[in-house]
């Protein structure tokens, strides 16, 4: 699979600390063993007084997968 297909364990969450921000995390792990593993991230602001939400931050977390030759 690749592109959103590849796409896994998506998650949205509220942050405990800032109530008026949510965030969105989608893993990619790669398709074959010792690729790159992508988590990528996007940061809201939840707006009043509606609570729709804004994109405050994006980035991309990655690293190599350890199934990998050594």
């Amino acid at each position: 699979m690749t592109g959103a297909a590849a796409l896994g364990s998506r998650v949205r969450s509220r942050s405990r600390f800032s109530p008026g921000t949510s965030s969105t995390i989608a893993r990619s792990a790669g398709r074959f063993p010792g690729d790159t593993t992508r988590m990528h991230v996007t940061y809201y602001n939840v707006n009043k007084p509606h609570g729709e939400l804004s994109v405050f931050e994006q980035f991309t977390l990655h690293r190599k997968r350890s199934d990998g030759r050594r």
